[in-house]
Parts: structure tokens; C-alpha cells; sequence
């Protein structure tokens, strides 16, 4: 620091009670805070931000898993409505499996659907078919 009257530097010695010091340059007594003040410093910089180039290439492979997931779903989909009307005891549990699957990688709503229609089917076959029968037959 210099001192604009006698044209010397003066030498600053480390503070260990954590910021005031007395300094005698300084008019009227006058004290000077010694501060970190990286965190000030730091908060209007800018964030790095990841190249473009890898940017694009991670929304590609999300996007590609996605849409297997959604291709699953509905598979699924399609296999649990068949089951409805076609050898129900083979293909709903397939939709279920395959709804279950589907859910797993992404697809949640063709999933939970596949799964649900598939236990619907399941639960009309081995339930309630038995039961109509006994009253009726």
C-alpha cells in the first residue's frame, strides 16, 4: 500500500482475529476489513455450459430409448386388448410382462395400462367366467 505523503510502501500484517485492523494510513483511524471475497465475486459469473455437439448427441439417445420404450408399450398395449378376445390365458400375461417392461424403461402410462387391461382379462377368465357359468349353467 502506499502512502501518498511519505511515498513508501507500507507492509500488511496477517490478521488472525477475523477482520478489523487497525490501520494508520488510513484517515481519522479509520478501520479496513479483510474479507474473502471470492463468494461475491463468483455469483454474476457466467455457468460453463456443455458444447452443443454433446448436447445433441444425448437428446439422440434419449430419445431413441424412449421410443423403444413407447414401441413396447404398445405392443403391450395391443397384446392385452387382443387378450380380450383371443386365447386370453397366453396373451395377457405376455401384455403384462411386456407392459411391465415398458414401464420400467420409460413408457409409464402404456405400461400401467397394458398391465391393468392385462390383469382385468386374467381376473374376467379365471373369476368371473367360472362364476356365470355356475349360475347360469
Amino acid at each position: 500500500m502506499e502512502n501518498k505523503q511519505a511515498g513508501k510502501k507500507e507492509e500488511v500484517e496477517p490478521d488472525h482475529s477475523g477482520g478489523l485492523v487497525p490501520n494508520e494510513s488510513l484517515p481519522n483511524g479509520a478501520m479496513s476489513f479483510k474479507e474473502e471475497m471470492g463468494a461475491d465475486f463468483a455469483y454474476g459469473m457466467p455457468v460453463s455450459k456443455p458444447s452443443e455437439k454433446f448436447r445433441y448427441e444425448e437428446e439422440s439417445v434419449h430419445s431413441e430409448a424412449d421410443s423403444g420404450a413407447f414401441a413396447l408399450g404398445w405392443i403391450a398395449l395391443v397384446f392385452s386388448i387382443a387378450s380380450l378376445f383371443l386365447w386370453p390365458v397366453l396373451l395377457a400375461p405376455t401384455a403384462m410382462i411386456l407392459g411391465y417392461m415398458a414401464y420400467k424403461q420409460g413408457a409409464r402410462g402404456l405400461g400401467g395400462w397394458s398391465v391393468a387391461i392385462g390383469l382385468l382379462v386374467l381376473a374376467i377368465h379365471f373369476i368371473i367366467t367360472p362364476i356365470y357359468y355356475a349360475l347360469v349353467g
